[in-house]
């Protein structure tokens, strides 16, 4: 609740932030413009970062449909604890989660996979890179290096 002012018969304070309304409808309008060509590049290079995944490392598995969310590479790799991954993923520069960002920081393995089968064990494998529009071929290249080599240094 907003305290303050009578403006619109006492509903709200404050004046119309007009320069804000108009930015968010160019904003708004150029989204709409460039948002399939935007999203088939992040396509694009997500699925570069997993058709490499799958060559270099043995034991991981894509985890999701081939319908999917553009942006969102989720794997699952045999013998790699995520936490462990993930520790080494972030001193090399390449960011991952092993859950979704609700359950950011929670220890148990994701509902969501133990809700489609998934052993505990096997939950603790997964771990999801993301794309965006900003991702750029560079990292995805950094990604491709790093995580094998990660990989292979947990494997021993």
């Amino acid at each position: 609740v907003l305290h303050g002012g009578s403006q619109e018969r006492a509903r709200r304070p404050g004046t119309q932030n007009v320069a804000g309304v108009v930015g968010l409808a160019a904003a708004l309008a150029l989204t709409t413009e460039r948002r399939a060509s935007w999203m088939a590049d992040v396509a694009r290079r997500r699925d570069r970062l997993a058709d490499g995944l799958r060559q270099a490392v043995a034991g991981l598995q894509v985890t999701e449909p081939a319908v999917r969310v553009p942006g969102t590479c989720h794997v699952a790799i045999d013998g790699v604890a995520n936490e462990e991954l993930l520790l080494l993923l972030d001193d090399a520069g390449v960011a991952a989660s092993a859950g979704s960002s609700c359950a950011s920081g929670a220890l148990e393995p994701s509902h969501v996979l133990t809700a489609m089968g998934w052993s505990a064990e096997a939950a603790a494998t997964a771990v999801r890179l993301t794309v965006g529009a900003a991702t750029t071929d560079a990292e995805i290249d950094h990604a491709l290096e790093v995580i094998p080599a990660v990989v292979a240094t947990l494997r021993g």
